[in-house]
């Protein structure tokens, strides 16, 4: 039953790239867009929670009630329920993160190398916590890798 599953699948599959318009690489680039959204958004807080000033770390609340968005004044006492809180930085984060994917797919392809490079960084840093290196084997293979 599998095999048949997987004919019918991969046949579909070669039917739309044929007779269609569609291009894999768009869909390809998207989900890599939001990959490298969400890991630049992940490395640049934790840089700007260092960088920042206080005064721009402050908590702000954010309530999605019946009239929209709403930015509600957060106090210390948790006594008002909100929707999500959000920290200055994780704002300034999200924003340069938006920016930063927006412009790599906006860009011409001689500007994109720079704002790639920078993308990439930000996912080897965002998933290198991700690998288990158990062995002085696997992470000299894992440099070596690297380096070479």
């Amino acid at each position: 039953l599998a095999p048949v599953i997987s004919s019918i699948s991969l046949g579909g599959l070669y039917l739309i790239l044929k007779y269609t318009e569609f291009d894999p690489g768009y869909v390809y680039r998207l989900f890599t867009c939001l990959f490298a959204f969400l890991s630049v958004q992940e490395i640049a807080s934790d840089a700007l929670d260092v960088l920042l000033p206080d005064a721009v770390k402050q908590t702000v609340a954010v309530d999605l009630g019946k009239n929209g968005l709403a930015i509600v004044e957060s106090s210390s006492d948790g006594g008002e329920e909100v929707d999500a809180v959000l920290g200055g930085e994780e704002i300034v984060a999200t924003a340069l993160s938006a920016a930063l994917v927006g412009a790599y797919l906006a860009g011409a392809p001689a500007d994109t190398v720079v704002i790639s490079n920078a993308i990439g960084l930000s996912i080897a840093v965002a998933t290198l916590p991700i690998l288990n290196l158990r062995s002085f084997s696997i992470a000299s293979a894992f440099l070596i890798g690297l380096f070479c």
